[in-house]
């Protein structure tokens, strides 16, 4: 799941919206991706215990073990103007 966080949904998206997601056993990964600075948040599911890291540099990249690949942060941001 991927979340695009907005000024006035953002405290709701980490909080309230992901308490709800961790209820889905299906659910691996829930990203949440700033749209004004480079910043993507990663929670995923590890043996029924969820994890959490930051990825705030273009350089990075967004492991997704869960379908086998990893995304740079470079193609996330490709065509927004955030400050890096």
């Amino acid at each position: 799941m991927v979340e695009v966080l907005s000024p006035s949904a953002a405290a709701y998206d980490r909080g309230e919206k992901f308490e709800h997601y961790q209820q889905l056993t299906s659910l691996r990964d829930y990203i949440l991706v700033s749209q004004h600075k480079v910043c993507v948040e990663h929670h995923w599911r590890q043996d029924q215990q969820w994890e959490h890291t930051e990825f705030r540099g273009l350089d990075d990249g967004l492991p997704l073990t869960s379908i086998g690949c990893k995304i740079a942060l470079h193609d996330i941001y490709r065509r927004v103007n955030v400050a890096a």
